[in-house]
């Protein structure tokens, strides 16, 4: 089992990552909204996609593979980006849409029947066995989180097609976020008091669970 960071640490690196989060956003949104198809504009593009997928496919066994496989593809998309003048928030729409759409099939694929709802088994982790309600319970967020996840790809494909591109970069980099930690924080209320005597997870273990095993 990997060692938990000290306090402070964990208070710095948590810092650290939310500046960055900002940051990119910052620089995102203002590379989308004045359509900047120069080399930087192409070269922090198709970086940010190069490292969400590989820090996305890094704790799998397919570890090197992704690697090898988005470096290829980045360092292809750089050279055809030299003789054609394709727009590079394509890119930033197949970050936002495609990894909504992604976790939309992921959560929902689970809800099949036979299959053990994502959520059902992530409380099953923490707690073992749960009593019905809570099955159900779980089983209900399941849903809500597929929901959001198709409905924020959709806005995303929507916003996107129709040209509203100021509009669709603060969905993608100043709404997407914030709304996903609103969707923790209102399922945790809505747990505590739908379900008083069982003894929950706390907000930031519920967060980190999800972060480390969906």
């Amino acid at each position: 089992m990997a060692r938990e960071l000290p306090r402070p640490a964990a208070v710095l690196i948590g810092a650290l990552a939310a500046a960055g989060l900002v940051g990119y956003a910052l620089i995102a949104h203002w590379l989308t909204v004045s359509d900047d198809r120069s080399a930087r504009g192409y070269g922090f593009a198709l970086g940010s996609i190069w490292l969400i997928a590989v820090a996305a496919g890094w704790a799998s066994r397919w570890r090197w593979p992704v690697v090898v496989g988005a470096t290829l593809a980045a360092l292809a998309a750089w050279g055809a980006h030299r003789h054609t003048a394709w727009d590079p928030r394509w890119i930033y729409l197949i970050q936002h849409a495609g990894t909504n759409l992604w976790l939309g099939v992921l959560f929902g694929g689970t809800l099949r029947a036979g299959r053990e709802p994502l959520i059902t088994k992530l409380a099953t982790l923490v707690h073992g066995e749960l009593p019905p309600a809570i099955r159900l319970y779980t089983r209900r967020v399941t849903v809500a989180w597929t929901a959001y996840f198709a409905a924020m790809a959709g806005a995303s494909l929507l916003l996107f097609a129709a040209g509203w591109a100021w509009w669709w970069s603060v969905l993608a980099n100043f709404i997407t976020a914030p709304s996903v930690l609103l969707m923790f924080i209102v399922e945790y209320i809505v747990r505590r008091l739908s379900h008083p005597d069982f003894p929950h997870a706390s907000f930031l273990e519920s967060f980190r669970l999800f972060g480390r095993r969906s």
